[in-house]
């Protein structure tokens, strides 16, 4: 069964329920990482979200693309709030473009 972030958040039975869940940021859709902290509302304490692609954009690291790139400063700004959010412990990996594991507290 595939649920939507919207589609499942509206279902009380599923809030809180996950234990994993998983955004892919894809270079054409720069809101997509945004889309993780709905994600909050139905994993589970300890659980985790996994944010890919978030530390470079077809090799270049994003830090470098800076205002050259919409998607790099979509990811810039989810890397700031990650980093700044109390509701997540984050982890990130370089592991391809990046990786970001956020452990629900």
């Amino acid at each position: 069964m595939t649920l939507t972030c919207n589609s499942a958040a509206k279902d009380s039975a599923v809030c809180r329920r996950w234990r994993m869940a998983g955004v892919r940021s894809q270079h054409t859709n720069f809101e997509r990482p945004i889309g993780a902290w709905r994600l909050l509302k139905l994993v589970r304490r300890g659980g985790l979200i996994a944010v890919d692609n978030t530390l470079a954009l077809s090799g270049a690291p994003i830090i470098e693309l800076g205002s050259r790139s919409t998607h790099a400063q979509a990811m810039l700004a989810f890397n700031e709030l990650a980093c700044k959010d109390e509701r997540v412990d984050e982890a990130m990996l370089t592991v391809g473009e990046g990786l970001t594991l956020l452990r629900v507290r």
